[in-house]
């Protein structure tokens, strides 16, 4: 009996001691699993407040941009990386459609862009383009029909067209506004520049013989046309300048190359090319060093491609002309400001003018600098915005301000 309690008291023993460590170690899981469950559930109750908090907020627009060029032109890639660029400071989603070449023409506009809206499962809130010669109320009757805003850019309103089409919201209520350059005063405005480069270079006491040749676009395009308007106006103050003749490049480069060897052959004593793109200016450069021939004319144009720069600099062209390819760009800045802060027209009204400045020499190095390679700093963009800047008082279409703020803001933030 003795030795039976013993081994009894043993088991026992060992039983309790084991029930313990059973308990122990439930309790040590239980807590584990009580640590875990409140971690699930914690993490389920937050995921919502972290969602909320990355899911990007809803688009304010979706914006179209019709681009009357192929893609790689630098006006119009210019035009688009500054449209971009703002889209996304206002949170904007742009969609950008190339017009074909085929279709570039006054007659295939409209049938391009009616094939483009009637494929889309939802239409844009608004439409930016420039307005084709010829066929613009037809464009407008087009937007119209499908209740779609636009801004029209780049194209001149001249007064013809006023008194067809009305301004903005007359007789297009859906005809939200419209901006462009005065490319009469712009024209004027190149050849005068032209001209004083010659005067200085030739030196003359009295009055000398000047020789100039012009390039212009497409002869169908506002743009064109009332460039050499302005080429003519400057022309009739000076008697002492001979225009050889003016030349429809098409804003092309390899057109205007394909011309030059003709115009060299025929005229061996131009002082100056009044040029009305860069991307042509591109064109007559190259031929003018492959010529071989000591470059003693002086070429200006008009646009601010980046691809000038480099020539700016070397002073094989004198200057350029632009800062309008911001105009798209504007445009949308309008448009958002009127979803955010209100309709603009009253207190701005509709026709809207956008200024030209000068990149030569004097300011190549800053301002050359940054079209090369531009950063656009949202920041700086919002300080045009009626909505985010507290301190608006007017909106700036002039060209070297608005760079000039993107210099301050990317020198602040690099500080």
């Amino acid at each position: 009996m003795p030795k039976r309690i013993k081994v009894t008291g043993w088991i026992l023993a060992v039983c309790h001691a084991g029930s313990m460590y059973y308990i122990k170690t439930v309790k040590r899981w239980l807590s584990q699993i009580s640590k875990i469950t409140c971690c699930c559930l914690w993490l389920l109750a937050a995921t919502p407040i972290f969602a909320q908090e990355k899911a990007p907020l809803p688009p304010l627009a979706n914006v179209t941009f019709f681009v009357n060029s192929l893609p790689g032109t630098p006006f119009w890639e210019s035009q688009i990386d500054f449209a971009q660029a703002v889209s996304k400071a206002f949170n904007i989603n742009l969609t950008i459609s190339y017009i074909p070449r085929k279709y570039i023409d006054r007659f295939g506009v409209t049938e391009y862009i009616e094939d483009y809206l009637d494929k889309q499962s939802t239409l844009p809130d608004l439409i930016v383009s420039s307005l084709w010669l010829g066929v613009e109320e037809k464009v407008l009757q087009i937007f119209a029909a499908k209740n779609i805003a636009y801004f029209s850019i780049n194209n001149q309103l001249t007064e013809p067209l006023l008194a067809s089409l009305g301004t903005p919201r007359q007789k297009f209520p859906r005809w939200l506004g419209h901006i462009a350059t005065d490319d009469v005063a712009v024209g004027a405005q190149l050849t005068e520049y032209l001209l004083l480069q010659i005067d200085k270079k030739k030196a003359c006491t009295s009055a000398c013989p000047i020789h100039l040749f012009a390039f212009s676009g497409f002869t169908f395009t506002t743009a064109s046309q009332q460039r050499e308007k302005g080429l003519s106006v400057a022309l009739a103050k000076r008697r002492d300048v001979q225009l050889f003749n003016v030349v429809h490049a098409a804003w092309d480069r390899q057109t205007a190359y394909a011309m030059m060897p003709t115009i060299l052959q025929r005229h061996d004593d131009i002082d100056g090319y009044w040029i009305a793109s860069d991307f042509m200016a591109l064109g007559v450069l190259q031929v003018l060093r492959e010529s071989k021939r000591p470059q003693t004319a002086i070429l200006a144009s008009i646009d601010w491609s980046p691809e000038i720069i480099a020539p700016i600099k070397s002073g094989a062209v004198s200057a350029s002309l632009g800062g309008h390819f911001m105009e798209a760009g504007w445009a949308i800045t309008l448009y958002a400001d009127a979803l955010l802060a209100g309709d603009f027209a009253a207190n701005f009204g509709t026709l809207f003018h956008s200024e030209l400045d000068i990149l030569d020499g004097n300011n190549i190095d800053k301002i050359g600098a940054f079209l090369a390679k531009p950063h656009w700093n949202s920041e700086a963009i919002l300080l045009n915005s009626r909505y985010y800047n507290p301190n608006f008082s007017h909106y700036s279409f002039q060209p070297l301000s608005i760079i000039n703020a993107q210099l301050a803001a990317n020198a602040q933030g690099a500080e």
